[in-house]
């Protein structure tokens, strides 16, 4: 099973999430396609690409109090 599609309706305004472009990674799957919709209006796009599995990151990257202070990938 995947997500496909969430919809939501909170005081009368209408969002909507498209997933696609599924891509079996590992035991489980990732979307490298999500479109964000508001009232039936497009207002985001995200691709993803150069998906991987089982990396590791440092947590810090993660902790607001150290914001632009920590390497995300370790680089």
């Amino acid at each position: 099973m995947v997500t496909v599609r969430i919809l939501n309706n909170k005081q009368g305004q209408q969002s909507e999430i498209i997933c696609g472009d599924h891509l079996e990674l590992g035991k489980g799957w990732c979307e490298a396609n999500i479109e964000f919709y508001v009232n039936g209006k497009l207002r985001q796009t995200e691709k993803y690409r150069n998906l991987k599995q089982n990396f590791s990151i440092n947590m810090d990257y993660l902790d607001p109090y150290k914001m632009g202070q920590v390497k995300f990938w370790g680089r």
